[in-house]
């Protein structure tokens, strides 16, 4: 009778601890369905601000010249550009007035090129002294001579500094123009010309 008794008992505890674990088992699962389920969190997009282009207004500014430096400082201005050999000024008179023109002021508010240093002949020539301020400067010229050569020399170092280029030169009638890149400073024109009238101004945008 005694293990009849323990025999019940024991099943009853198996049959309990049974449910108990199906009970376990049950809950889990459906845990994991609603986790799975469960919709995931959308990342949210950030609109970028909008980018602002600022326009910029330039600056007054000389009008544009056909541009090269000194020929001291660039000696290959040209592909026909050879050095000249320098021949001492000469007296002579100033003949008749060379073809062509030389170019207007061209206003700009309150600026236009203003000749600072000018010189005319029909042969060898020298100016007398001008000062440049560093600002838009530009050479121009015009002539009817069969061999034209101009030079723009600052008057501390002189011819010596050119090498033997010009700033301008010419074997045919012509009338040109073109910027100067020269410091402040003392400088003169000196022209070396032959066959004909000629006449150069250098000028400053101010």
């Amino acid at each position: 009778m005694t293990k009849r008794v323990w025999l019940v008992v024991a099943a009853i505890v198996v049959v309990v601890a049974l449910a108990v674990a199906a009970i376990v088992i049950s809950r889990h699962g459906s845990e994991s369905e609603e986790e799975a389920s469960a919709p995931s969190p959308v990342a949210t997009a950030v609109p970028e601000a909008p980018t602002t282009i600022t326009s910029v207004t330039p600056t007054t500014a000389a009008p544009t010249t056909s541009t090269t430096v000194n020929a001291a400082l660039n000696p290959s201005r040209g592909s026909d550009s050879k050095p000249v050999t320098f021949r001492s000024p000469k007296r002579c008179a100033t003949g008749n007035e060379p073809s062509g023109t030389l170019p207007g002021p061209a206003p700009r508010g309150s600026k236009q090129w203003v000749t600072v240093g000018h010189l005319s002949g029909s042969c060898d020539l020298s100016s007398a002294s001008f000062s440049l301020k560093a600002v838009d400067t530009r050479l121009a010229w015009r002539s009817d001579a069969t061999n034209f050569n101009a030079f723009v020399l600052n008057s501390k170092t002189g011819l010596d500094a050119t090498a033997g280029y010009a700033d301008a030169d010419c074997q045919a009638p012509c009338s040109e123009a073109q910027a100067l890149v020269l410091e402040a400073g003392t400088y003169v024109l000196r022209v070396q010309a032959d066959g004909g009238p000629w006449e150069v101004a250098v000028q400053e945008y101010r």
